[in-house]
């Protein structure tokens, strides 16, 4: 599948950077790497679909679990709760992506490693057609590998911008306050809810998938700070900017310590 990042945005680095933290934290994903055609830059991908198997995406898989539930709402679909999600991922006896090692940690501990991701990069866009799961028979039901990421990691900011939020000593407009306002694509719980943030969608996966928190835990606890900087060092002149790369590793810095902050929290 080849991918075109929207004009004037880090899209196209940004689905790439995530591909590569989610491979260093041992995350299921979709393997992004940089492309152009006919002279546009993008990503490509190899399909996540096993030969004779079928991705079946979250609208439809919460609609026929959950009576009621809108498929065809792609935003502003409130019932698109992370217990609604881990519900049918365990009523459906869902199994974990192919090849996947740990087999003390079952589907919704790598889902919980999803939500975890998409906490670290601020990923806005994890409504219910991204994510599924891959259907080889009625009996073998597996989630899919993570996937379409571009949503993260401040790609929609200009450079002027990220230099001054990186300068900044106002906490609002800081890095600090930037992070703070990503939104998941998960709502909170009816009836008064609305929209929750990146990380509380992490801690309200954690507080259900049991032992699987700790291990994504310790797995982010693992990650060191040179990670980051060795995988923007690795895109190829003309694909980032020194701005974009500076701002997406403060921005991970950031949510990486709001995630063990909320750990050290929860723990207490």
């Amino acid at each position: 599948m080849l991918k075109f990042g929207r004009s004037g945005t880090g899209e196209n680095w940004a689905e790439k950077a995530a591909c590569e933290l989610a491979r260093v934290l041992g995350i299921p994903c979709a393997h992004y790497e940089l492309a152009i055609f006919d002279g546009r830059p993008g990503v490509v991908s190899r399909s996540i679909v096993p030969h004779g198997a079928r991705l079946v995406l979250g609208n439809e898989l919460l609609a026929r679990f959950s009576p009621g539930y809108d498929a065809a709402l792609r935003y502003s679909q409130r019932r698109h709760t992370v217990s609604l999600a881990m519900e049918y991922i365990r009523r459906s006896q869902a199994g974990p992506p192919p090849d996947w090692r740990h087999p003390e940690i079952d589907a919704r501990g790598v889902f919980l490693g999803y939500l975890l991701l998409d906490a670290l990069i601020g990923n806005t866009d994890r409504h219910h057609e991204n994510w599924g799961m891959l259907a080889q028979s009625s009996n073998d039901i597996r989630i899919a590998p993570t996937f379409d990421h571009a949503s993260s990691l401040g790609r929609e900011l200009n450079d002027s911008e990220r230099e001054e939020r990186l300068q900044t000593k106002d906490a609002r407009y800081a890095v600090r306050g930037y992070v703070r306002k990503a939104r998941s694509g998960f709502y909170g719980t009816a009836p008064s809810g609305n929209v929750i943030g990146c990380v509380e969608a992490f801690a309200a996966g954690a507080r259900i998938a049991g032992n699987a928190g700790k291990f994504w835990r310790h797995r982010l606890e693992a990650l060191q700070a040179g990670e980051a900087e060795k995988i923007f060092s690795a895109f190829p002149a003309g694909w980032i900017s020194n701005a974009e790369s500076a701002f997406a590793i403060a921005c991970l810095e950031e949510n990486r310590r709001r995630i063990l902050d909320r750990f050290r929290t929860n723990a207490g």
